[in-house]
């Protein structure tokens, strides 16, 4: 008789001691990039300034504007969110980046949550943890954008969602709770709009007869939720004078089918650029795959990255086709005609990439373990350590590239750096409602808490006197005739000291 201290532990004992490690693997993660990774300046960028500024508008009781007028281009989930943590005049740095890196650990646990439907719990943990220490994924860290709460929503609905497609007791709350967080995600980046298809798809799909108008449940909540917005954005679009003056897109049909993303007139693209932006946004595309799974940055290493990842997900359409499989079909077919590329846009794929490169090995494994080895868990498992290992050797480089303010030429005077002192001087010498021209007149906005106006987007307009423009910041960006113009029109000018050497920062006052 087996005495009871040395019998085995029993099968719940293993389930709650694997539970725990996950647990602790979890939370060291949250406390590694809510501590350990945190700036405590912020990482100027165009679209986080209009980000800040919008908020800053719906927090003072403006509304939704930027330069004082309606912002329909992008919806107002992020701002909202941002606009709680603005305690005027200016932001906490290191507080808003420990919240944003707070959702890249939330992101992470609810991945591993997705994961546990395609694969054993550690080797979902690890899929997980080394989507978040990929460069894709590194990256963003301290940048206020809003990939890692749009994350954090998009997986929570993927997790609800699926939940409720068992369709036992309680799938009704799943189905309102994945509708809310679909729609939370459109809020947070429209492009989770693509999902709407596949939502209404797979609810369908799952049910027979009458039972089928019960699975477009969060079809139905998804679309009410978002149309408000579809529908004051349209209207407003159509009551805003074309072409946009401030902003490189009107809106994003334009960005995408015009020759000029700003202005509706302009002719429609042309199959000669449809293949330019499939064959430069493919090659970028390709090298940020390589940097997701490999310690390469080379467009052929990213070719055979793709086509594991290819394998991986035809693998999983075999299977079942999931929300999953849908979002990489659209997101990549998004980024590949995308009128721009840039690799945040791209950061969603690298959790799937990961996961179906693993999808891949599984099914190796699954095939081989038809002759009684243990394979089926044993090649996803090593799979799943060597891209760990993998990820953990570049990461140094990673996070050293993350934390860099910003790259040298260009901005206000000759350096990124020299942004806070152009916009401390003009707090300390310009009145609070001054008008000022610039070139990232998003970023130095921010920085001098003043209006600031942009002339890197001169579609014809008489923005000078639209605007009221009284001070003038240039950069080695403004057009020569715009530069005449200024030195013509002077009262004044200052001349502070940049911060590289034999530079200078030139700061027009204009005769009134």
């Amino acid at each position: 008789m087996t005495s009871p201290d040395l019998a085995p532990p029993s099968p719940r004992w293993r389930f709650d001691r694997l539970s725990l490690v996950v647990l602790v693997v979890w939370l060291a993660y949250l406390g590694w990039v809510a501590l350990g990774a945190v700036d405590d300046f912020w990482h100027a960028e165009w679209d986080g300034a209009i980000y800040l500024l919008t908020a800053r508008s719906l927090a003072l009781g403006d509304g939704y504007t930027y330069l004082g007028e309606p912002f329909f281009l992008r919806p107002p989930g992020f701002a909202w969110l941002l606009s709680h943590s603005y305690p005027g005049p200016d932001y906490d740095w290191a507080d808003l980046n420990r919240w944003l890196h707070l959702g890249a650990g939330i992101a992470i646990g609810l991945w591993y949550q997705v994961l546990r439907r395609r694969f054993a719990r550690p080797i979902a943990l690890g899929i997980a943890v080394a989507t978040g220490i990929t460069p894709l994924f590194v990256h963003d860290f301290n940048a206020v954008l809003s990939e890692f709460p749009f994350l954090v929503a998009l997986f929570a609905g993927f997790v609800a969602l699926h939940r409720s497609a068992r369709r036992d007791r309680g799938w009704a709350l799943w189905a309102v709770l994945g509708a809310l967080s679909m729609a939370a995600a459109f809020y947070l980046r429209s492009v989770a709009i693509l999902m709407l298809p596949a939502v209404a798809l797979v609810g369908w799909r799952r049910d027979r007869g009458r039972q089928h108008l019960r699975g477009l449940l969060p079809f139905a909540i998804f679309l009410g939720l978002v149309s408000p917005w579809l529908i004051y954005s349209r209207r407003e679009l159509a009551a805003d004078p074309a072409p946009s003056q401030q902003l490189l897109l009107r809106d994003y049909s334009t960005a995408m089918f015009h020759q000029d993303p700003g202005d509706p007139a302009s002719p429609h693209v042309e199959a000669e650029e449809w293949m330019r932006r499939l064959q430069e946004n493919g090659h970028d595309l390709l090298v940020d795959l390589s940097r997701t799974a490999t310690p390469f940055e080379s467009a052929g290493v990213g070719a055979l990255v793709a086509a594991l990842v290819l394998a991986g997900f035809v693998v999983s359409i075999l299977r079942g086709p999931d929300l999953l499989d849908w979002l990489l079909m659209v997101y990549v077919a998004l980024i590949l005609t995308y009128f721009t590329y840039d690799s945040r846009l791209a950061l969603p794929l690298a959790p799937l990439a990961l996961m179906y490169v693993l999808e891949l090995l599984g099914a190796i494994g699954r095939r081989a373990a038809q002759s009684r080895t243990r394979l089926e868990t044993i090649v996803p498992g090593v799979g799943v350590g060597v891209l760990l290992l993998v990820q953990v050797v570049a990461l140094p480089s990673a996070l050293d590239a993350a934390s860099r303010p910003g790259e040298v030429g260009g901005t206000m005077g000759e350096t990124w750096v020299d942004i806070a002192k152009i916009g401390s001087w003009l707090r300390e010498n310009t009145p609070a409602d001054a008008n000022i021209l610039c070139n990232r007149a998003p970023i130095l906005s921010v920085a001098s808490q003043r209006r600031c106006v942009s002339y890197r987007f001169l579609r014809g307009a008489d923005f000078i006197e639209r605007y009221d423009l009284q001070w003038v910041v240039f950069d080695a960006y403004a057009p020569p005739r715009l530069r005449k113009f200024v030195r013509d029109r002077s009262a004044d000018r200052t001349i502070l000291e940049s911060s590289v050497e034999n530079g200078k920062i030139v700061i027009f006052r204009l005769e009134r």
